[in-house]
């Protein structure tokens, strides 16, 4: 989105026994194995990054809606504030209509 998260405060509200404990080789292992999937792609800094800016909890739970399955994962990209959608070529189409994700970056699908 185009709002910024602050890298500062999404660490200043982390709370570390809110946290996975799932093993990274664990979900590395699944990810060879199944691919990607919603259950693996764990990102501890979205609790904290969505109260630092709360819409972006929208923007992932309208992506979530308007993608009707069609996204094999929807999750945060880091400490924020970057959205991302693996499985579909196309984003939601109120990306394309709404003036405020006007600038927003769209990838292609990797080969």
């Amino acid at each position: 989105p185009p709002q910024a998260c602050s890298t500062a405060e999404v660490y200043k509200r982390l709370r570390l026994d809110q946290t996975s404990n799932v093993d990274p080789s664990i979900l590395l292992e699944r990810i060879s194995t199944n691919g990607i999937s919603q259950d693996v792609c764990i990102n501890d800094l979205e609790p904290p990054a969505f109260e630092v800016l709360p819409s972006l909890k929208r923007l992932k739970q309208r992506i979530t809606a308007a993608g009707r399955g069609e996204y094999d994962a929807i999750f945060m990209s880091g400490s924020g504030s970057t959205i991302v959608g693996i499985g579909s070529p196309d984003p939601p189409q109120f990306v394309y209509d709404e003036d405020e994700y006007r600038d927003v970056f769209l990838s292609g699908q990797l080969q």
